[in-house]
């Protein structure tokens, strides 16, 4: 999964491709790739194809841009976006939102979901008057798939935009914010299991692809769902708790001028850490995890300084002692940081590891603490 960060005066986006995407651009060519075969060869068929995939993805970043932007105006403040094939899940700071804030943004994702389909739609009238036959079925098509998920995303299953607003419905209600959250959740996983029901039957009819893609959509409504809840619950189990609760101890400090090739053989292989902290003269410089190594060439390792791999400390990449074990977790998943230093009087006194955190989480959970 890539995040990409896009900062503009009008707006913030911090937007993950969830890896989901690649299946449903195989899926969407291989339907096109099967229309009309014996009256189109396979390369123009799969040249279709493409563009399909890229129409799709492109109409999914326009509704998740429309919420964005919404956000900004209306000062709501969005930690990470996921963009999944049905759109965006927006992970949004519950502490400064508000509950008429979260069903606004879902009502702006289903309005900007019919404009597409309406664009779609008039785009495909344009078309048959122009006779393009075969670009008119496909712009049909996608206004049809577009319908289909707009009608889907009225399900009051988290993270449909009908979960959102249940979301905000309860949250409004009893104040509570998590528990609204896991109630909506799991309506979207029996959403999703429906959905696996309904895919296999028609899969059992004969109707591959539509069956297939039914099925599809189950699955990824129910991983956003359990990944959500699993993110909900392991915050829960960090509750009034501080970091000097949860920091490591397994790391090494060392400086920015350090290779690569000298961090190997004097550090790693002696002590065995994997995550290094790079501080230098009372100056915190970065975080430095082993597996960042990797994409360096070997024969490059002589030459380049650890200070060009890191993950340079800022504001956001710093903890300190006292501080809640679980909004750091929280800052953590949003920034997507593995580690970040903590820090206690200008000086490095432990590590916050992500890994470290979730095993304390599933101990706890075996425990039933």
């Amino acid at each position: 999964m890539k995040f990409f960060h896009f900062t503009r005066p009008l707006f913030i986006i911090r937007l993950g491709f969830h890896k989901t995407w690649y299946l449903a651009f195989a899926l969407i060519i291989a339907v096109m790739v099967t229309r009309f075969p014996d009256y189109y060869p396979f390369t123009e068929r799969l040249l279709f194809g493409l563009v399909a995939g890229v129409l799709f993805f492109l109409a999914m970043t326009l509704r998740q841009l429309a919420i964005n932007i919404t956000s900004h105006f209306r000062h709501i403040p969005i930690k990470e976006v996921k963009l999944y094939p049905f759109g965006g899940v927006t992970l949004v700071a519950k502490e400064e939102s508000l509950p008429v804030l979260e069903a606004l943004l879902a009502v702006v994702g289903l309005l900007t979901s019919l404009i597409v389909v309406v664009i779609f739609y008039l785009v495909y009238v344009v078309l048959v008057v122009a006779g393009s036959v075969w670009f008119a079925w496909l712009i049909q098509w996608l206004a049809y798939l577009n319908l289909i998920l707009f009608i889907v995303h009225f399900i009051p299953g988290f993270p449909l935009d009908g979960g959102r607003i249940l979301r905000a419905i309860l949250w409004k209600t009893t104040g509570n914010y998590d528990r609204a959250t896991l109630i909506t959740l799991r309506i979207g996983q029996a959403a999703s299991a429906v959905f696996y029901i309904g895919g296999l039957l028609l899969v059992l009819n004969r109707q591959w692809f539509a069956g297939v893609m039914v099925v599809f959509l189950g699955w990824i409504l129910y991983m956003a769902a359990a990944n959500i809840s699993q993110n909900i619950s392991l915050t829960r189990s960090l509750a009034g708790m501080s970091v000097q609760h949860i920091m490591s101890q397994e790391y090494s400090i060392i400086p920015p001028h350090l290779t690569l090739d000298n961090l190997f053989k004097d550090f790693v292989m002696t002590s065995g850490h994997r995550q290094f902290v790079v501080y230098d003269e009372d100056k915190l410089h970065g975080v430095l995890i082993l597996d960042e190594m990797k994409p360096v060439p070997r024969r490059k390792w002589e030459s380049t300084p650890v200070s060009q791999v890191m993950k340079p400390s800022t504001r956001q990449t710093t903890a300190y002692f006292d501080q809640s074990a679980a909004d750091l977790l929280d800052r953590m998943n949003a920034y997507r940081l593995s580690a970040i230093p903590v820090m206690e009087s200008n000086r490095v006194v432990g590590l916050a590891v992500r890994e470290v955190m979730i095993r304390f989480y599933k101990t706890r959970a075996k425990l039933k603490f």
